[in-house]
């Protein structure tokens, strides 16, 4: 029988958005790089290229709180404690608010100094600091931004979440043309569209909460030390992952101005821009493991952390395959548009380009370690895995191969260093795996997960099934009763929760699936300490069975007679709505 479906499609649903997500902060970069490259010019270009980290600066800091606050809600969601969840959030936006505003004054007053510090000297330096100025003032829309798109995916507003990247999307690309063509503002006007689609993307993220139905609400409070320490914690290796790969741009716009010319370096400007987007599918399959991961930490669940681990690095291992394959095949047409059809540069920039995507793999696959490290708190590997992964061995091997090899070196650089990454966490895992001798080894993902049986202390037999036809909800009710038999429990025991799995899957069968959908349910059986405990989640419209029978009259005793049975027969009910699942967590 099926097993566990509801994890592949939480990813791949969650996945969608991620990626999104992963985008959002580069959008007007992105949309900037080409309008540069194609009317401002290769000077403008390489200008707009050392400007550029400071919107992965930007973005780092915004992701502290962003990963930070995603993962702490998550975790809390999954223990059910709705009430920290919610502290948690509004601290993180007040303190977030804060820190975005001291880094608008700071870019916006010391925009030459940092553009000198960035590498940009004669000209470049007035050119790369009106960049700046005008990207400075995104700072509050960018960094609640970057904490609202996860939110909004953990309290089932998917749409909305797509909604405003695409309109952000629009807005800069309309605010780009008009600077180009009517208002003659140069970099100063490019970055200054950026910002305003910020702010438009940010109205429609906070539109969300005048409905208060799910399950954050907006009410800034000043935030506990505790609660930004932990925010903190487990916020600082995305925001790290960010600044090293700023770090990283700088450091190779100085070995490519060592071995060659200022057209190398805005050949690299616009790699860089167009590696966003390539690596957005890596990005965004970590950020997905990080919020998902998050959700079953808090559930003590490895048996579903296992299958997303799985499920993440195939669906990664696919797509990036094919991203590849598209971008070595045509990367002198990719690359066209950000170069202003100089020969030289687009020469220079379609090789690099080339060689570049063979990383993208590897690239992915160490993302979604690190970030599931990061959300099961596993500092010391996440950290080491960030520094070793975003710079140090990318640009060790630059510094070796740029002498070698000369520019190709430099673009060969980034594959060796994803790939010797990934085989350092992979030789410490093995080391790791091997001090559980008492755990039986399943498959590879013994290898990454670093976690052991005491994971699961409290639970001490466990078994999932999946369905989705009245046949199979009757499948799934004779196997519970036989499990629950086989693993101590008495007659009474398993019989509760054998009719309790056959009356909510039932229900679910009958008003929650709709046609045409692709629907399913999971149902997991646990034995605790405590006693017995069964977990249902389904992908259908929320439905709160608890509220339901708390709110609700019937005169009509026989009316939803399955909830008010399993209702009689749990010692307690724990209901949450994320992700656009329904979990149900009953105690017999």
């Amino acid at each position: 029988m099926r097993n566990d479906l509801i994890v592949k499609k939480m990813f791949q649903s969650v996945m969608l958005v991620q990626v999104l997500s992963a985008v959002t902060a580069f959008v007007g970069s992105v949309v900037d790089g080409i309008v540069i490259g194609s009317f401002l010019g290769v000077k403008a270009m390489a200008a707009y290229g050392i400007a550029v980290p400071m919107a992965s600066i930007f973005s780092g800091i915004a992701n502290i709180f962003g990963t930070g606050v995603s993962v702490l809600c998550g975790k809390y969601i999954g223990e059910g404690d709705k009430e920290k969840t919610n502290r948690i959030f509004n601290g993180a936006l007040l303190m977030s608010l804060v820190v975005s505003i001291a880094l608008l004054l700071v870019v916006f007053l010391g925009a030459e100094p940092i553009a000198v510090a960035l590498g940009a000297d004669g000209v470049l330096v007035e050119e790369s600091a009106a960049y700046l100025r005008g990207f400075a003032l995104a700072s509050p829309a960018l960094v609640w931004g970057i904490i609202l798109l996860p939110i909004m995916q953990l309290d089932g507003d998917k749409n909305r979440a797509l909604t405003t990247v695409f309109v952000m999307t629009a807005v800069n690309i309309a605010g780009d043309f008009l600077n180009v063509f009517v208002l003659h503002q140069g970099l100063w006007g490019m970055a200054l569209a950026t910002t305003v689609s910020y702010y438009a993307g940010l109205v429609i993220l906070l539109l969300h909460f005048g409905r208060h139905r799910g399950i954050f609400f907006l009410r800034l409070r000043i935030p506990s030390f505790a609660e930004m320490g932990n925010v903190l914690s487990y916020g600082f290796q995305g925001a790290l992952q960010f600044v090293l790969r700023s770090l990283l741009v700088v450091t190779l716009n100085h070995v490519i101005l060592n071995i060659s010319n200022s057209t190398s370096v805005a050949a690299y400007s616009a790699i860089y821009t167009v590696s966003i987007v390539c690596m957005a599918l890596g990005m965004g399959a970590g950020q997905s493991v990080s919020l998902v991961t998050s959700i079953f930490s808090g559930e003590r669940d490895a048996e579903s952390i296992r299958l997303l681990l799985k499920e993440s690095v195939r669906s990664a291992i696919i797509g990036n395959a094919i991203l590849t394959g598209v971008v070595a095949i045509g990367a002198s047409v990719i690359i066209r548009p950000f170069l202003s059809s100089d020969p030289e540069a687009i020469g220079i920039g379609g090789e690099g380009l080339r060689l570049f995507a063979f990383c993208l793999i590897f690239y992915a696959i160490n993302n979604i370690l690190r970030s599931y490290y990061q959300a099961m708190h596993f500092l010391k590997l996440a950290y080491s895995y960030v520094v070793l992964d975003n710079y140090l061995m990318i640009a060790g091997f630059a510094f070796a191969f740029s002498r070698l090899f000369g520019l190709n070196g430099v673009w060969l650089s980034f594959l060796a260093g994803e790939v010797m990454s990934l085989l350092c966490f992979l030789f410490i895992g093995a080391i790791s795996c091997g001090k559980y001798k008492h755990k039986k080894k399943k498959d590879w993902t013994d290898i990454v997960m670093h976690i052991d049986d005491s994971f699961e202390q409290s639970i001490l037999a466990f078994k999932s099934w999946s369905c989705a036809t009245v046949d199979e909800v009757e499948q799934v009710s004779s196997s519970v009763l036989l499990f629950c038999r086989e693993n101590g429990g008495n007659q009474k025991q398993a019989l509760a929760m054998s009719i309790a799995v056959e009356e909510m899957c039932m229900n679910i069968l009958r008003y929650g699936f709709k046609e045409g959908g692709d629907y399913s349910i999971d149902v997991k059986i646990m034995k605790t300490e405590s006693g017995w405990k069964m977990r249902i989640r389904d992908n259908c419209d929320a439905f709160d069975p608890v509220h339901y029978l708390e709110n609700y009259n019937f005169t009509d005793e026989a009316a939803h007679i399955g909830i008010n049975m399993v209702n009689s027969l749990a010692k307690n009910i724990n209901y949450t709505y994320t992700l656009k699942i329904n979990n149900l967590l009953i105690e017999i």
